[in-house]
């Protein structure tokens, strides 16, 4: 199995700088405005040629990956963001046609302007994912919740690996941040 670290440390760097502009009042955007800011704006600079960002190409966003069994009875699904471990391979399909290939790294999103509603679907992505890296056990996946609503503002981060999930692997959060600096 790949090592995870490069991975990791990306994409916590990548979101923590990310929040710090889509968590300020003055930005506007919805979860695709922000899934696509974050790829093109933070997360593309870190594809330097090295493993495991060694090309722009391995970046999916809305594309498919083979499914969980019990919860896509196609077989496939479409997912908000995928890093595929190689670009030469960067699409799901095997020469069946059939959704085989699994990405390196799966980031789904879930966004609330509003601050409701938004804890059941970032667990039901962590369920997914907790499934998901359960069977493709070479796949890393990322539940980002991004909370842009007036009275709170937040980006927390489930990490999920092996089908286990630590749920508090991000909290970026203004209001922790502003305390910690008091």
């Amino acid at each position: 199995m790949p090592r995870s670290g490069n991975l990791d440390r990306t994409i916590r760097q990548s979101l923590q700088a990310f929040a710090e502009e889509a968590l300020e009042p003055s930005w506007r955007g919805r979860e695709r405005e922000a899934i696509s800011r974050y790829a093109f704006g933070y997360l593309l600079p870190h594809f330097n040629g090295r493993i495991p960002f060694s090309h722009p190409a391995q970046i999916g966003i809305e594309v498919c990956v083979p499914g969980v069994p019990d919860q896509n009875p196609k077989g496939r699904v479409n997912k908000d963001l995928v890093i595929w471990g190689t670009h030469r391979i960067a699409a799901t399909w095997n020469q069946e046609w059939k959704p085989t290939f699994a990405p390196r790294c799966i980031l789904e999103w879930t966004y609330s302007r509003t601050g409701r509603g938004w804890r059941n679907a970032w667990e039901y992505d962590i369920a997914w994912l907790r499934a998901f890296t359960e069977e493709r056990r070479g796949c890393i996946g990322y539940a980002v919740a991004l909370v842009v609503a007036p009275e709170s503002q937040q980006l927390l981060v489930a990490r999920v690996a092996l089908g286990r999930a630590n749920l508090s692997w991000l909290d970026h959060s203004p209001a922790l941040i502003n305390r910690e600096h008091r």
